[in-house]
């Protein structure tokens, strides 16, 4: 009650939403630069990521945003973002979140829109395929958890503070698709409205579950499956990170 009582009292100005949502997104960012700087000397590339992802990138980044949060932002209790996990629920979302890309890849494959599993991972060696699936592994979790601690769990706090709740899982969800414009390779106008679009509807995916849970970890578990089977079929070779 007093929570709800101290979030109620402290509404953001515009102004304040931009420029706590800007620094966010400059916490998570340099946060990965650091991390990655932090990490250079490892030669094993597989050793890298998992060190720099789970053990550094992610914690950090956590507890940076709630820092932030508690002692900057004041408008929210940032531990009212995390929920609490039930084992049933766990299982039912791991569930469906293996459904979710399962159904929409068959959808493609039906309608001739791809091709699953056709790629160049195939010539690669068994310890090769291995070190494929750690790197990605790791970067799945690490990326799932984070960005659904930071896009539906920080910045939607910090807008839904002002906006309605479906604008706030709308914004969200456009930031979180321009974000990802910078892991294009090919920066055509084709390639940019795909990923903010993809980002957008994904977005409001894992926004509609944490809505409807209201624990970041059934999001981010989602999000980690989804990450896991897209870089699957999309990434035949080891990333460059």
């Amino acid at each position: 009650m007093t929570n709800t009582l101290k979030e109620n009292n402290n509404s953001l100005s515009r102004r304040k939403i931009i420029l706590f949502t800007m620094a966010c997104i400059a916490i998570f960012v340099v946060i990965a630069v650091i991390c990655d700087m932090l990490t250079s000397w490892i030669t094993v590339r597989v050793v890298k990521v998992v060190i720099r992802e789970v053990f550094l990138r992610m914690p950090i980044t956590i507890f940076t945003l709630h820092l932030f949060a508690k002692k900057t932002i004041k408008a929210y209790d940032p531990t009212a973002i995390y929920g609490k996990l039930t084992t049933v629920n766990m299982a039912k979302w791991i569930v469906i979140g293996f459904a979710l890309p399962i159904a929409i890849w068959l959808f493609y494959y039906l309608f001739h829109f791809a091709i699953p599993f056709q790629h160049t991972v195939d010539s690669l060696s068994v310890a090769d395929k291995i070190n494929l699936f750690i790197i990605w592994l790791a970067v799945s979790i690490a990326a799932g958890i984070t960005e659904e601690v930071m896009f539906r769990g920080h910045l939607y706090k910090i807008i839904s503070n002002r906006y309605s709740k479906f604008q706030s899982m709308l914004i969200t969800s456009l930031l979180f698709g321009l974000v990802h414009i910078a892991m294009l390779t090919s920066f055509t106008l084709v390639d940019i409205l795909m990923v903010v679009f993809g980002g957008i509807v994904a977005g409001m995916m894992f926004s509609f579950i944490y809505q409807s849970t209201k624990v970041i970890w059934y999001a981010a578990i989602v999000h980690v499956i989804w990450d896991i089977s897209s870089s699957e079929r999309s990434q035949p070779l080891l990333p460059h990170r």
